[in-house]
């Protein structure tokens, strides 16, 4: 048997397995993983009983179903809102963009009680090392999107990505 644990402050925020007898010969799964990470749960398919509405084509939702009991199920979703239809998924009309360095995130304009982020991170930790201004480009032809224009300081380069999270270039060296 084994034992599952996260450290915060080991090697940047690590996950680690254990011998239930003995944990002193734990072995590190995951490291540099932050000191976001709050709990984390073990999962395992063939100890897994039973099915529910959800376990069919994820519900028909298009990001999360969450099972209600009962044959019932919601859907939800991971970033952005929940459409009229109650299935699909559709961006914010608003959000804040900001910086914490290493990492693009967002908080909701409209709903300050939603905690969930509007859109999800950007980081690559190959290009984003210290990034300290932001720009937006809203509604950049019908196909391309928005774009989002940051400059980082460790590179000294300018450097715009979708904000789909696609499409990362750098556009000023």
């Amino acid at each position: 048997m084994w034992l599952f644990c996260w450290n915060r402050t080991h090697a940047n925020g690590s996950i680690k397995r254990g011998s239930k007898d003995n944990a002193t010969d734990s072995v590190a799964l995951r490291t540099g993983i932050g000191v976001q990470l709050k709990d984390i749960k073990v999962f395992n398919r063939e100890r897994q009983k039973g099915t529910n509405v959800c376990a069919d084509n994820n519900g028909g939702c298009q990001q999360l179903c969450l099972y209600r009991g009962n044959g019932q199920r919601t859907c939800a979703c991971a970033h952005g809102m929940l459409s009229d239809d109650g299935v699909t998924c559709r961006d914010y009309d608003g959000y804040l963009l900001y910086s914490e360095r290493t990492i693009l995130k967002s908080i909701h304009l409209s709903d300050e009680r939603n905690l969930n982020s509007p859109v999800k991170p950007f980081e690559d930790p190959d290009f984003m090392k210290n990034v300290i201004a932001l720009a937006f480009d809203y509604g950049h032809g019908a196909k391309s999107g928005n774009r989002i224009f940051f400059s980082d300081i460790h590179f000294g380069n300018i450097q715009q990505i979708s904000d789909d999270g696609s499409g990362r270039k750098t556009i000023v060296e």
